[in-house]
């Protein structure tokens, strides 16, 4: 399903996707697109965590061994 299909959706909140290797979180009225990001060291590696108790993603990136949180994105 593309975008367009999915956006006003009223029974989805959160959409997951993948393929850019790009970390985003991107909100259309009530619904939150998410991509969690890439693991390749060639692309900006790193990650997201969606917290529903907090109600925030945390955004992480991997730079060598070390994780670090970059950025919390509150909904």
């Amino acid at each position: 399903m593309d975008f367009q299909r999915l956006q006003g959706q009223d029974h989805l909140k959160f959409v997951l996707h993948g393929h850019t290797h790009r970390r985003m979180v991107k909100k259309h009225k009530h619904q939150y697109f998410l991509n969690p990001g890439s693991l390749l060291s060639t692309d900006d590696p790193g990650f997201q965590i969606i917290d529903f108790v907090t109600q925030e993603v945390i955004q992480y990136t991997c730079v060598g061994d070390e994780v670090k949180r970059i950025k919390s994105i509150h909904m």
